[in-house]
């Protein structure tokens, strides 16, 4: 029997590897693959990298099992270890071929020597049909979503996604995703796409589709059984999917006692989801953490470049209701966004502050290959950290360093001001994310 090695590494033990697990759960489906193939999954935290021993600990697991194919689920936090695990792999096990995959990989990463395979998008029908390929020995070449290299040159067919997400077993509810292995916590997702054009995402690369309602009511099911804690309600969609709050009131339910909902993001505030009705089932549900609001920045030039809004009076409103029901809000803001300024940016943070809106969290802007911002970064005067030397030769996207508004000097000071606001004012301090490079 082949062996195929499934490699996700996250940035937390609560966040489980949905990509690798759901694509495990679906090939194990098909007959003819569960009769040729044995998938395994190596579910790492990146700090776990850090350990003595692990990078080879898992290229001694590929020399022992020799499998056909290793994939990696790659994002920007985990890419420069893939790309050195890839490396050992092929010193290691040259029969091995190596895949990487997910909605931050581009074309670009086939100028590595060490990667076969890239899957751009949704991988679980694409990892079917090359798995089908290789036991046949039939051509992948028409195969949505697969890239690779043929005589030198790169080569491929679009982006994957699955048009019907009701094909799709769950990883919790199939035990794909142990038990043991989910730290007490799991993960409903309502959607996959996004209704959204921000210009600097891939999730709208994709189109938005619903998962079943029978999906979402069996995992809510699950983790109350379990006793497990909804660490969150991720949704890009949960402004515009009137079901969250029906999937929350039937878990209002069938809940245990003590049993709590840990987070929810909200990519954006839409005028016509009812907060109210949300905020007053969560106070139900002994909701004890944040709801996280994508707001990114307060500058109006800023938002309209990257195609985004934001009604003020409509924030206002919201602050207002969250203080009323005792609901914790935390707010996402962007450092660099073409557009935005350093003063605009400090202005962002104090409105916060000086509204007692809540907590905030920062990250760098990020260009990402294939995305909108990617192709007018030109446009916007876009330097990145690619720039600084060949770290991120082989990688798709990067941590801006500068904009034609947001000088280098800049950033940095606006990295080191969020932190100093958020111990002067005793806000939880989340890290910025950096993204330096491996």
């Amino acid at each position: 029997m082949r062996k195929v090695f499934l490699v996700s590494a996250s940035t937390s033990p609560k966040y489980h590897p949905l990509a690798t697990a759901s694509i495990k759960a679906f090939l194990e489906r098909h007959p003819k693959i569960k009769k040729n193939f044995e998938i395994r999954l190596f579910n790492y935290c990146i700090t776990d990298f850090d350990k003595k021993g692990a990078k080879a600990n898992f290229v001694k697991a590929v020399k022992q099992d020799k499998p056909c194919l290793a994939a990696f689920s790659t994002y920007m936090w985990n890419a420069g270890i893939f790309l050195e695990l890839a490396q050992k792999i092929k010193k290691s096990c040259k029969e091995t071929r190596v895949l990487f995959g997910g909605q931050e990989v581009s074309q670009r990463y086939l100028e590595n020597p060490n990667i076969d395979f890239l899957i751009l998008g949704e991988g679980e029908e694409a990892f079917r049909d090359l798995l089908l390929s290789l036991l046949q020995k039939k051509s992948f070449e028409k195969i949505r979503g697969l890239w690779f290299k043929k005589n030198g040159k790169v080569q491929g067919n679009g982006m994957a996604f699955l048009e019907d997400l009701s094909a799709l077993p769950s990883p919790y509810t199939t035990g794909v995703l142990p038990l043991n292995q989910l730290h007490g916590y799991m993960t409903v997702q309502f959607s996959r796409g996004c209704n959204q054009k921000c210009v600097y995402c891939v999730g709208n690369m994709v189109p938005f589709r619903r998962y079943s309602k029978k999906r979402i009511l069996d995992e809510l099911n699950f983790g109350v059984k379990n006793k497990l804690i909804f660490s969150f309600l991720l949704d890009t969609a949960l402004n515009y999917d009137k079901r969250v709050l029906s999937f929350l009131r039937y878990l209002q339910k069938i809940k245990k006692p003590g049993q709590r909902i840990d987070f929810i993001e909200c990519v954006s505030i839409h005028p016509n989801f009812d907060f109210e009705e949300l905020f007053s089932i969560l106070n139900k549900l002994e909701f004890d953490k944040s709801i996280q609001i994508g707001i990114q920045s307060l500058n109006p030039v800023a938002l309209k470049n990257v195609n985004r809004n934001l009604s003020l009076s409509r924030l206002e409103k919201l602050i207002k209701l969250a203080k009323e029901k005792r609901i914790k809000l935390l707010f996402d803001f962007m450092i660099g966004l073409p557009g935005d300024d350093y003063y605009s940016f400090v202005k962002g943070l104090k409105y916060v502050v000086e509204k007692d809106a809540g907590s905030f969290c920062i990250a760098l802007t990020k260009v990402i290959t294939g995305t909108e911002l990617h192709r007018r970064a030109g446009e916007f005067g876009i330097k990145c950290g690619s720039e600084r030397g060949t770290a991120f030769r082989h990688m798709l996207n990067y941590a801006i360093e500068s904009t034609n508004s947001f000088s280098a000097r800049e950033i940095k000071k606006a990295i080191l001001l969020s932190k100093v606001i958020q111990i002067e004012n005793d806000i939880p301090l989340v890290p910025v994310q950096e993204y330096e490079p491996p």
